[in-house]
């Protein structure tokens, strides 16, 4: 048994060495050990390369302006492991972190014993099953890696959703837009409706095909969604939209016109909740959409010094980010602190950003598997090598920064600011 959250986070420390394990065996084990709250709890699934976590944010606000507890899976955490795992952004108690992991403990030590022992992710979304399916009214359950063989995948959603398709996790999921739209679209569930975000022309065979199969209605975003107006700001931004033939007018802090498509997508997952009960008017939307925020999303951390944080941790995320930059910022010197997990596309990543900024700074972090500020600088040409955290230290308050890169990279930098900023 374990008594404490730090023993646990040992625990998982020492799992963690067994990597990623595509699959769905082991999870059907423990959910049947533990009755099936997979299958007894209400969820929107959601899968796709980008957007997931903006989309589950549009989404969680809104239903929670609705009046409905709303639980949310998302990885990675924000600060702490618990914050994977909230109700109504609250983290779950490290208490009940625990005491849901000793229910488990049986099945994973027959597991071990097996030959077959789960992985850490694998066990953190068990115990997110346990717990919300009793905790929230609905829950919002975002994909790890993949879809088909992620372990988020044995959830029976009311709504299944793939955001976007783009090159990342090559390893598991193959090396073509094909490949990987194929895992995602494993996330569409029998009769179930899927909604389908912007994606390549080519990959759309994929997800016709995988929706016939299960007889699932299929939505497309392209055609659902028409833009009215849009006028970009640096902290927030004003459009109207239509939606499947409704109009919509807010105002959105999640900037970037990218999130124009992921609050559609949370429009036309709460037209599909409606269908299924809930009730969630036009005016509660717009509040709702208007009130999202997720940490370290284009988001301006300081007005004085001015210091805007984007996770763009792969290449389709770097174009986006660039492009939001252009539409806020129309100066001809701009500067951006960049770093990355060394197995991400580093050379095309920088390659993107010299054509937008004129300074490009590139540091390490605090993870094993950082790109070193070396190897970054070899490959972008005239960038300067810097030590992020002596950076920040010294930006006068007429400065502009521009800081991108890995999740958790955006993450030890955003702490360190609202510490000191």
């Amino acid at each position: 048994m374990i008594a404490t959250i730090e023993e646990l986070q040992t625990f998982f420390q020492e799992r963690r060495q067994l990597g990623i394990k595509p699959g769905l065996q082991r999870m059907e084990r423990m959910t049947q050990a533990l009755d099936y709250p997979n299958q007894t709890m209400k969820a929107i699934h959601i899968a796709g390369t980008n957007g997931k976590g903006s989309t589950a944010s549009f989404l969680k606000s809104i239903l929670k302006e609705a009046g409905y507890t709303v639980g949310t899976f998302m990885s990675p955490p924000k600060v702490i492991m618990q914050d994977m795992i909230e109700v109504n952004d609250q983290p779950i108690a490290a208490a009940d972190f625990v005491a849901h992991f000793n229910r488990l403990l049986p099945v994973i030590q027959q597991l071990d014993q097996q030959g077959d022992p789960p992985s850490e992710f694998e066990i953190q979304t068990m115990i997110a099953f346990i717990y919300l399916h009793t905790q929230a009214d609905v829950s919002i359950i975002e994909t790890g890696m993949g879809g088909s063989e992620d372990s988020t995948n044995i959830v029976s959603p009311l709504v299944s959703m793939v955001t976007t398709i783009g090159l990342d996790h090559q390893k598991f999921l193959g090396d073509s837009y094909e490949d990987i739209a194929f895992h995602k679209a494993g996330v569409t569930k029998p009769y179930t409706p899927v909604i389908i975000g912007r994606v390549l022309e080519s990959t759309k065979p994929v997800f016709k095909k995988k929706a016939e199969r299960q007889s699932a209605p299929l939505i497309w975003l392209e055609e659902q969604l028409a833009i009215q107006q849009y006028i970009a700001g640096d902290s927030q931004d004003q459009m109207q939209l239509t939606v499947d033939g409704q109009p919509f007018i807010f105002t959105k802090q999640l900037l970037g016109k990218h999130q124009v498509d992921n609050a559609a997508l949370a429009i036309l997952a709460c037209q599909l909740l409606n269908e299924a009960g809930f009730r969630i008017t036009r005016p509660i939307i717009e509040k709702g959409l208007a009130s999202a925020f997720l940490p370290g999303r284009f988001e301006k951390i300081s007005q004085h010094p001015t210091v805007f944080l984007d996770s763009a941790h792969n290449q389709e995320g770097i174009e986006v980010f660039c492009q939001a930059v252009a539409q806020i910022n129309k100066a001809a010197s701009k500067t951006v602190l960049f770093a990355a997990f060394c197995d991400k596309p580093i050379q095309a990543m920088l390659t993107t950003l010299a054509q937008h900024f004129d300074n490009i700074l590139c540091t390490s972090f605090d993870h094993p598997r950082s790109a070193g500020a070396e190897e970054l600088i070899s490959l972008a040409g005239q960038a300067k090598q810097v030590e992020w955290q002596e950076l920040l230290q010294g930006l006068d308050e007429s400065d502009t920064l521009y800081i991108t890169g890995s999740v958790e990279f955006i993450s030890q930098v955003r702490q360190y600011m609202l510490a000191r900023f």
